[in-house]
């Protein structure tokens, strides 16, 4: 019997927390209300009336303000709902005040229905409430005294709303205009270009015109490697663009083969002077050997002389060409 006695007062300890733990969450639960209340409770037609909520919560983060829906107001209509302040009660406890303006445009009773809250399982109503809406006594034996329909009110427009407004059009009209002075100016230009004359078409020089002129631009007293440098880089150009395309990579041997299997046997005297000129540009060029300026204006028309041979054929084939064109 002794040795139950313990046993029953651990029991009865563990008895008592949980009724304390019960009856502390009972109290936290209990925490929470909701009360509503108007500043009047009579209205004229479309006069306002404030709803004041006051609610008290211990769970501010959790707590589920329920508003009724548009439908269970009826004939009232909310007008807005601002939260005004929230006071500490103590360190668990805050109060949060709200305020609902009101209206009714229907002279009867209107119901409005109870507010409540909600925190975790738990829902709190307030008392509905009720506002007596009335119809403005006017008196009509004094009609002359009523005041006249007013005009719709707006709002004035500001500096910006005008500019906005104005701008599309000046815009519109700027643009109409700059599009007649463009238009007056392409027609001057065109006019003008009417009656400038007609530019020459520039002539294409032939091969034989081209070295022609180069070679008469070199003057005699330039030393004879320069010269000849010269002489020969001309007389390439012309082979290149006539009979050889690739004399510009040629070596002296390669382009006096080539020449060779170009020209007929009835102008060996012509091949033999041509072959015996590209030597002295070899000599002249890479030896540094002299010749003197008759030597260099002889050698200038050997090279004209023999560029006007090859160039018969193709002078042939041009006009050639030309008659055939014009049969067509």
């Amino acid at each position: 019997m002794k040795t139950l006695l313990p046993l029953f007062k651990v029991v009865a300890v563990l008895f008592a927390c949980a009724l304390c733990l019960v009856s502390g969450f009972t109290l936290r639960g209990q925490d929470l209300s909701i009360s509503a209340r108007l500043d009047r409770g009579e209205i004229a037609i479309g006069e306002q009336a404030l709803l004041t909520l006051k609610i008290r919560t211990e769970d501010l983060d959790h707590t589920m303000l329920l508003i009724p829906p548009d439908s269970a107001l009826h004939k009232a209509e909310a007008l807005s709902f601002v939260t005004k302040d929230t006071v500490a009660i103590n360190d668990r406890v805050k109060e949060i005040t709200a305020e609902m303006v009101i209206t009714s445009f229907d002279s009867t009773l209107v119901e409005i229905p109870a507010f409540g809250v909600r925190l975790g399982a738990k829902e709190v109503y307030a008392d509905p409430l009720y506002l007596k809406v009335t119809v403005p006594q006017v008196d009509l034996s004094q009609p002359e005294k009523f005041y006249p329909n007013k005009k719709s009110w707006s709002l004035p427009y500001t500096f910006w709303e005008i500019v906005g407004l104005i701008l599309p059009w000046i815009m519109g009209v700027a643009l109409v205009v700059a599009a007649f002075f463009l238009r007056r100016y392409l027609k001057k230009l065109i006019r003008l270009r009417r009656t400038l004359p007609k530019p020459e078409p520039v002539k294409k020089l032939s091969p034989y015109e081209k070295l022609s002129a180069t070679l008469a631009q070199v003057p005699l007293s330039l030393e004879d490697r320069i010269y000849y440098t010269q002489l020969d880089f001309a007389f390439r150009e012309f082979l290149a663009e006539t009979v050889l395309p690739n004399a510009m990579e040629m070596s002296t041997t390669q382009l006096v083969r080539a020449l060779q299997k170009l020209v007929s046997s009835t102008t060996r005297p012509q091949q033999d002077s041509i072959t015996l000129l590209l030597d002295r540009m070899t000599l002249a060029k890479f030896a540094k050997e002299t010749f003197g300026p008759q030597w260099k204006e002889q050698d200038s028309r050997a090279v004209l002389s023999y560029a006007e041979l090859l160039s018969l054929p193709q002078q042939e084939e041009n006009e050639n060409n030309q008659r055939e064109e014009l049969k067509q």
